[in-house]
């Protein structure tokens, strides 16, 4: 298979594996179960069939968890995975604004720092040839809207300048409505693409359902 390097710089390895753990486990098991459900006897079954579907394709996953890695750091990660697997990856990095800038740099400013790292995975996207997707925190002012426009990318315009597409995701609806669904177990919820290079716009509807941290079709 294809091999899948996540970068995070909040979750580690095993937020990850709990919630690839609950969807696999249809329904079976929330992610909040995950930790506990071994020693169960009640949640074990649900847990080793979750189990047995990871181990599927757990060859295929790389999750590097380290807050301190710099931009290169992830260019020389996704050399190795390369290198290794014969193949390039695919490869998601959480999230643009947490991503350190290199030490003796001297860029203190938050919206040079997002320039910075922008432009430094466009080079590791070009010189690997592969796509990057890359999440970004949104401004708080757009916190409540369904819709929004390029603007609402979180720090600096280097974020939309620098992406070749861009999706929002949001809660469906607005005011009381949008409060009604986010208390919701089972959330509507829209994303919508907002920029892209090479095709059309446009939107979908899906239904989030935290708990077992699965995105459905409507």
């Amino acid at each position: 298979g294809i091999p899948v390097l996540f970068f995070s710089y909040e979750m580690d390895a095993s937020q990850f594996i709990a919630k690839s753990l609950a969807r696999l486990s249809g329904g079976a098991l929330a992610v909040g179960d995950i930790a506990g459900c071994a020693s169960n006897p009640a949640t074990k079954a649900g847990l080793d069939v979750a189990v047995e579907r990871y181990k599927t394709f757990a060859g295929n996953i790389y999750y590097c968890c380290d807050a301190t890695l710099p931009p290169q750091g992830i260019s020389d990660e996704i050399a190795r995975i390369k290198h290794e697997r014969g193949c390039k990856p695919v490869v998601f990095v959480d999230y643009i604004q947490a991503v350190p800038v290199p030490e003796g740099t001297g860029i203190s400013d938050e919206r040079l720092q997002i320039k910075a790292t922008m432009a430094a995975l466009r080079r590791c996207a070009n010189s690997h040839d592969i796509a990057i997707f890359a999440a970004s925190s949104v401004g708080r002012e757009h916190y409540e809207k369904q819709t929004t426009g390029l603007k609402c990318l979180g720090g600096s315009s280097s974020v939309e300048y620098t992406s070749d597409g861009i999706m929002y995701l949001a809660i469906e609806g607005k005011g009381a409505e949008r409060a009604h669904n986010y208390a919701l177990e089972k959330r509507p919820v829209i994303v919508s693409a907002i920029k892209h290079r090479y095709g059309a716009l446009g939107s979908i509807k899906l239904t989030f359902d935290p708990a077992h941290a699965l995105f459905t079709e409507h």
